[in-house]
């Protein structure tokens, strides 16, 4: 069994290392990193399954931007996929109004600055989490190429799952959905888009901030391990 981490809106996975640290050595991790290209979701499904071993079960961790990496590949029905952990992400457009104003008026031009320490902690990854995971991050998100970052953006504020939604049947596909208790990204309403869309969902709201993963690895990677041992399971 193969554990394969989606990277998030940066692309480049370093950011799952609180992750890493705390899952058991004995799993087997696989981290999909993103090219700088302008790929879509379906695009970028596509990529990922390219690679992924044919030839080994595996389950799918999906954080943030990659909810909807996700739900592509959960439609493409891959037979080797056991299961998908959703972490603090969306099918929708989340605070669509606000990102419509940070991308199509002069308000762009933040998009272009390095993040302060400030809003990383606010936004992303909380107060109470340590300096050096802090700092990395902050080094981590702003080294993403800005023209991929609003490409980025631009991704999510167009998805299209609600103009799919009325026609879509619901997936067999067994998904774990983890609720950030002090996300500023993502709200509640989230969760009901993946019961809408899938059969069979189980749902977990840990504390921590929307970068899940990072704020609060211990009881994520706890989560995971146990979605791994049942998978194993006869």
């Amino acid at each position: 069994m193969k554990l394969v981490l989606l990277a998030g809106l940066d692309g480049s996975g370093e950011l799952f290392f609180p992750l890493l640290e705390k899952l058991p050595t004995n799993i087997d991790s696989l981290v999909i990193k993103y090219p700088h290209d302008y790929l879509t979701y379906r695009e970028l499904a596509l990529y990922v399954l390219a690679h992924i071993p044919k030839d080994e079960d595996f389950i799918l961790v999906a954080e943030s931007f990659s909810g909807a990496v996700g739900y592509e590949i959960a439609l493409m029905k891959p037979q080797r996929l056991k299961h998908i952990v959703f972490v603090a992400t969306f099918l929708k457009t989340p605070k669509a109004f606000l990102m419509g104003l940070l991308l199509y008026t002069p308000l762009k031009n933040l998009l272009y600055l390095k993040l302060p320490l400030f809003i990383i902690r606010y936004f992303l990854i909380g107060f109470d989490v340590e300096n050096s995971i802090v700092y990395k991050t902050k080094n981590i998100v702003n080294a993403i190429p800005k023209r991929i970052l609003f490409h980025r953006l631009i991704t999510i504020y167009h998805l299209s799952y609600l103009k799919r939604k009325n026609n879509i049947i619901k997936l067999n596909v067994d998904i774990t959905y983890i609720e950030a208790e002090h996300d500023k990204l993502i709200d509640s309403s989230h969760l009901k888009d993946f019961q809408d869309t899938f059969y069979t969902v189980q749902d977990f709201k840990l504390n921590g901030s929307h970068l899940l993963l990072k704020s609060n690895a211990f009881d994520t990677s706890a989560i995971i391990s146990k979605i791994i041992s049942t998978s194993l399971s006869p």
